[in-house]
């Protein structure tokens, strides 16, 4: 190789380098690219969109704070595109949970839609309201999961059983206190039929069903009492808010129902009883029926849709999904018609092609993103063992005057049974400098001011609970007066004796907190290792003169950070 070919070889990375920088350098202001990892550009506007709201997190002058943010940025993408090298994105589990991500997302948009947060709450509102709860009341409740068993539950009030006996044998244990008594309950507390009858119902009858998105219930008004509040004035954006959120609700479950009907919901008949006896056999340690069988049997159906038992049986196995009481025929037939709910939701979502709206593109990218960096993260620390006692007792001797243990306290102290005495001598020992005798002398020379030397720990009541505080004041610092069996007692600490604690005798909880710390350190250790690696096999190019370009958000800002975004700690 010649002298020139030799020097142009050498160049090569360099001028690569350069092509690279110019190419960055060209875009417009909005994509102007702050850095490059493989194929990836991050651009002025991303980093722009991560900063706000979040300068908090980098409190460092804005050129350093700008510096940090990119270099947090640029990891997050090379962890990325480790996952994806990995295959970590393509596995069965990374599928499934892929899957229901987009289930959720889907979900979450159609919500959105059904039950808009942002609804209007005027002032007339808030202030009926307000005045609402000027009253509260103490109610008891019998809950019942569908109307028939409700009824019932009113039949046998009827027939003559206590109002608590019948609460507890139909309310579910766990989720209405016993006898179905809620005690003082203030109206906005309850669902809007509930809120209502709180006010209205006749004392010491029984009103209902009540029918709600929850269920049905029958409610007994015990008593009513007037309630002080706070004025308007001081309650007025949280009374808005609480009416936003109700409001919310309401739309939300209204919206549900309303699909329920247009798609004709139906859970067929039979079917609880049907789930019923094959949970019981597997619970009892049986085989399940045939696959066959389980996709033939329709628990629920709806225009386009069907939920069979294998599918029941499946979601009863899911961690994510709530579990019915097994035991209560009512309760499967809720909870076979919520599962209908869920898929008649998720069909409607596509069906308004949520999933195409920007919005929840970018919502499912950054949570899916932040599932991949987790398990990147998780993977490059897994080696990372808990420390030794050795390590932790090693560590503790760097922070051990953090942990001291009052020996001794050199006290003066004055008591009298007149409160007067007591607070004249306070407010001369307040001018600052001077010492308790001092002030003694000036407010009231023939009170005696008492000099005390206390070993801790001490079995004197009068001392026994003051080592705390003690361990706290700095000498010559006064407390009190406050009431003592001696009288109105002023204490002032003259000097004490503190040592550190050995490690042998620390509580438990400190060591375990010293065990965790340096955990998370060697974790991060372990994490930087990792990321340099990364980026001496990535080599990430940065354009450091457009980052200088680029504003740093003032702290006041308030627009929150992607989902996703944050790398894993």
């Amino acid at each position: 190789m010649t002298h020139k070919s030799a020097r142009a070889a050498a160049l090569a990375p360099c001028l690569a380098f350069l092509a690279v920088v110019a190419v960055l350098a060209g875009c417009s202001p909005g994509s102007a690219p702050l850095a490059k990892v493989g194929d990836k550009t991050i651009t002025a506007e991303e980093f722009e969109r991560a900063a706000q709201g979040n300068a908090l997190q980098y409190p460092a002058e804005p050129n350093t704070a700008k510096a940090m943010l990119l270099e947090d940025l640029v990891r997050r993408e090379m962890m990325l595109r480790a996952s994806r090298d990995h295959g970590s994105d393509s596995s069965t589990y990374a599928r499934a949970h892929r899957a229901d991500l987009e289930e959720r997302t889907l979900l979450q948009a159609l919500y959105d839609q059904l039950g808009p947060r942002d609804v209007a709450v005027s002032e007339g509102e808030a202030r009926a309201f307000w005045a609402m709860r000027n009253t509260e009341a103490d109610a008891s409740i019998i809950y019942a999961i569908d109307g028939n068993t409700a009824r019932g539950a009113l039949g046998m009030l009827s027939a003559g059983m206590p109002f608590e006996t019948v609460a507890d044998q139909i309310n579910s244990p766990g989720v209405v206190p016993p006898g179905g008594r809620l005690g003082p309950v203030t109206p906005g507390s309850l669902l809007p039929p509930l809120d209502a009858a709180l006010l209205s119902q006749p004392l010491g009858q029984v009103g209902g069903p009540y029918e709600t998105p929850q269920g049905w219930f029958l409610m007994r008004v015990n008593n009513r009492r007037p309630r002080r509040q706070a004025g308007f004035e001081e309650q007025s954006s949280s009374l808005s808010e609480i009416i936003r959120q109700r409001k919310n609700r309401q739309a939300l479950a209204n919206g549900v129902s309303g699909l329920k009907q247009a798609y004709h919901l139906a859970v067929s008949t039979g079917a609880p009883q049907q789930l019923f006896r094959v949970i019981g056999g597997l619970v009892q340690g049986g085989s399940p029926p045939p696959a066959s069988e389980l996709k033939a049997n329709v628990l629920a159906t709806w225009d386009g849709g069907k939920y069979t038992l294998d599918q029941a049986i499946a979601d009863l196995q899911r961690s994510d999904r709530p579990k019915p009481q097994a035991s209560n025929v009512s309760a499967l037939a809720t909870w076979i018609e919520g599962q209908g709910t869920l898929r008649i939701a998720l069909a409607e979502a596509k069906r308004r092609h949520l999933g195409e709206d920007v919005d929840v593109a970018r919502r499912l990218r950054n949570e899916w993103e932040q599932y991949l960096l987790e398990g990147e993260y998780a993977a490059a620390t897994i080696h990372v063992g808990n420390p030794s006692p050795a390590e932790v007792a090693a560590a503790y001797e760097q922070v051990k005057s953090q942990f001291t243990v009052l020996q001794q306290a050199n006290v003066v102290w004055i008591a009298d049974a007149d409160s007067a005495k007591a607070f004249a001598v306070a407010r001369h020992a307040g001018h600052g400098g001077g010492t308790l005798k001092e002030a003694v002398a000036m407010a009231d020379p023939s009170m005696t001011a008492h000099e005390e030397s206390i070993t801790f720990p001490s079995t004197d009541p009068r001392w026994a609970s003051m080592q705390t505080r003690f361990s706290r004041m700095q000498p010559n610092e006064f407390t009190g007066p406050e009431p003592s069996a001696d009288g109105w007692r002023i204490v002032q600490l003259i000097d004490k004796k503190q040592e550190s604690m050995p490690f042998e005798k620390l509580p438990e909880q400190v060591k375990q907190s010293l065990t965790s710390r340096l955990y998370e350190m060697a974790r991060e250790k372990a994490f930087n290792a990792y990321a340099d690696s990364l980026k001496a096999v990535m080599k990430p190019i940065p354009v450091p003169e457009n980052l200088a370009r680029v504003r740093w958000p003032s702290a006041g800002a308030t627009t929150a950070l992607p989902p996703g975004l944050s790398l894993p700690q």
